[in-house]
């Protein structure tokens, strides 16, 4: 069952239950939860199944959904719950843990999970430099790292200040029919084809 046949508002918890059913049944011998988990977890072949884990299990999960692990899957659906100006101080804060120690391969991660295309270099310093207020300071505290950050957000959704960013958060939701020509100042920002 790939990503994109996920439940709209999928529950960890369900998953989880799907795990231990899956799980229960493989150590019952069921052909078909141990084809399951063969396909995925080869190494089960030469295990006894008493070895196979719970984690084991939710890998298999996560791997049926499509996702590299079963923290990518968890993370996946915890940005699904949030709601509002939440996802985006959460991007920021990841943005700001992957730029200070510039450890360029947390990027992909965060581009992949939220959809973005923030810049990674092969050089750190190139990388530290882009939190422009946190790299010019003898400090370097995290609060200099997240505004810079936020900042990094605000703009890439076209927004001079974060701010100005938060605030269209703060503002009510107008109608869809409201919006000139697919275009809004509040949440959603647009609309496609009249949805």
């Amino acid at each position: 069952m790939p990503a994109s046949q996920l439940p709209e508002r999928p529950s960890l918890e369900q998953l989880r239950k799907r795990a231990k059913d899956l799980l229960k049944a493989f150590r019952a011998g069921d052909d078909a939860a141990v084809r399951r988990v063969h396909v995925i977890l080869s190494r089960a072949v030469e295990r006894p199944a008493s070895d196979v884990t719970l984690a084991d299990v939710l890998f298999i999960i996560a791997r049926e959904h499509e996702f590299e692990s079963w923290a990518n899957l968890v993370h996946h659906i915890e940005a699904l719950g949030q709601s509002g100006l939440a996802q985006f101080e959460r991007l920021a804060r990841e943005l700001a843990d992957a730029y200070r120690p510039a450890t360029r391969w947390q990027f992909r991660e965060i581009n992949w999970n939220y959809g973005t295309s923030f810049v990674r270099d092969h050089q750190p310093a190139t990388m530290q430099q882009r939190l422009a207020t946190w790299f010019a300071s003898q400090d370097r505290t995290m609060d200099l790292a997240l505004a810079d950050t936020r900042r990094m957000v605000a703009h890439s959704y076209g927004f001079e200040t974060w701010a100005s960013f938060a605030e269209t958060f703060a503002r009510p939701r107008r109608p869809k029919t409201a919006a000139a020509h697919g275009v809004s100042s509040a949440p959603p920002f647009y609309a496609i084809f009249g949805r």
